[in-house]
């Protein structure tokens, strides 16, 4: 994703979007009860965040951010995680608030696939990511395409499947289907990124 935005700061875009998370292993070993609520949909980051808010007075990206921050790690890298479950898109001085929303395009991207979003929810991200880090939809579909090709090369390589490839290929055809509709050009374009083979190092 950090290669097609254009970016050359991608190893921290990598690093960011592996710890992200790293205040919900502090919360769930400090307060194991707070997920185990009946109702809490794990998939909505959303609704995970308000729930911690509610039960605890803080959030896993807050928690995250004081850990990193106790730990020395860059600021830039302790921010990122603080705001990774903001709404956005994010604030910030010259250059650094493309960083914070190519991280949110990650992670919006990701409870896409997680939920099976609607067409308005598929929109509304091709169009941030059009107005925030001047992502034309093919450029949008070209990070599907990788996100597929990354995915299948990792499960073939340790013999493991999931059923993150059949949301990968209902994303895929979501977005074939809804931006070819814009464009007749594009929809081949489109069909014709899709049918390519995965190339060594893609992604």
């Amino acid at each position: 994703m950090g290669g097609v935005c254009g970016r050359k700061d991608v190893e921290e875009l990598f690093l960011v979007g592996l710890i992200q998370d790293i205040g919900m292993l502090v919360l769930d070993r400090v307060a194991p009860e707070t997920y185990a609520s009946d109702g809490l949909d794990q998939f909505s980051h959303v609704e995970v965040s308000a729930h911690e808010l509610q039960t605890l007075g803080t959030a896993h990206a807050e928690v995250g951010s004081w850990l990193l921050t106790d730990w020395n790690f860059p600021a830039k890298i302790c921010v990122a995680v603080q705001m990774s479950d903001e709404s956005g898109p994010y604030p910030g001085p010259s250059g650094s608030d493309k960083f914070y929303n190519c991280v949110l395009l990650g992670i919006q991207l990701t409870q896409l696939l997680l939920n099976e979003a609607k067409d308005e929810a598929f929109f509304g991200l091709v169009e941030f990511a059009e107005n925030r880090l001047g992502l034309d939809p093919f450029a949008f579909a070209m990070i599907i395409k990788n996100i597929k090709d990354i995915l299948r090369e990792t499960e073939s390589l340790f013999d493991m499947s999931s059923k993150s490839d059949e949301q990968l290929q209902q994303l895929a055809e979501q977005a074939k289907t809804l931006l070819g509709r814009r464009n007749a050009q594009l929809a081949t374009q489109l069909d014709a990124l899709f049918l390519q083979t995965a190339m060594p190092g893609v992604g």
